[in-house]
């Protein structure tokens, strides 16, 4: 990301507030036109109130074979996201309690797994964000097999490191490193125009009286 530290933790922290939806919005209202930054619905938190923002850290997995995984939770910076290629499989755990409980010691924001994870409850006691496609109780293994720091797709979408992960029980968005400041801005945009229109449907107007009243925002005024 091209942007100094202060710079990106304070947008980190306005799209945090942020649903997924508004800033999947957003990407497709941007000159870019980019509409297919949204993970495929597979990809769902292991817990209904998991929110998750923060820069990919990535990796790139192959089924069950956890070496990879275990190395990124231990280099992972802080406050980065950490998402794993696992080849979509249910074939062999790529995450659990313990390397949940290491991350989130070490200040992991949150773990994105194309693959499977287990002891679910457990993690949902400690209250680290787990995003996942599968649930199994089926042990990974140690291979040495695996990749740390390459681009990668994740639930159908590219992924470079450094991108910025938002997720929450809407689903994951992935916002491209170059263009995350356009995003947030943007973003925060539709964001009010959204509870601007809301209080007008609040007040009892009727949808159409509401738009009329709030001109959604277009990307000729929020680049």
């Amino acid at each position: 990301m091209q942007q100094s530290g202060d710079t990106t933790t304070k947008m980190i922290d306005r799209l945090s507030k942020l649903s997924s939806p508004v800033v999947s919005d957003a990407m497709s209202k941007l000159p870019q036109k980019l509409k297919h930054q949204t993970m495929d619905s597979g990809i769902k938190p292991i817990d209904r109130s998991f929110r998750v923002c923060g820069p990919a850290y990535t990796v790139q997995c192959y089924a069950g074979a956890t070496f990879a995984m275990e190395k990124a939770v231990a280099e992972a910076p802080k406050e980065s996201v950490i998402v794993c290629n696992g080849q979509g499989s249910e074939a062999g755990v790529m995450l659990g309690e313990l390397m949940s409980t290491f991350a989130q010691k070490r200040g992991v924001h949150g773990i994105v797994v194309d693959g499977a994870v287990r002891d679910i409850d457990s993690i949902i006691e400690i209250g680290f964000p787990v995003f996942t496609r599968h649930i199994t109780a089926c042990s990974g293994t140690f291979d040495k097999l695996g990749e740390i720091g390459q681009t990668i797709t994740c639930g159908s979408v590219v992924v470079s490191p450094g991108d910025v992960i938002v997720g929450d029980v809407n689903g994951v968005v992935v916002v491209p490193a170059k263009i995350a400041g356009e995003v947030t801005d943007a973003a925060e945009k539709l964001h009010q125009w959204e509870q601007d229109v809301k209080s007008l449907l609040l007040q009892g107007k009727t949808l159409e009286e509401a738009a009329y009243a709030c001109p959604r925002p277009s990307s000729c005024d929020i680049k």
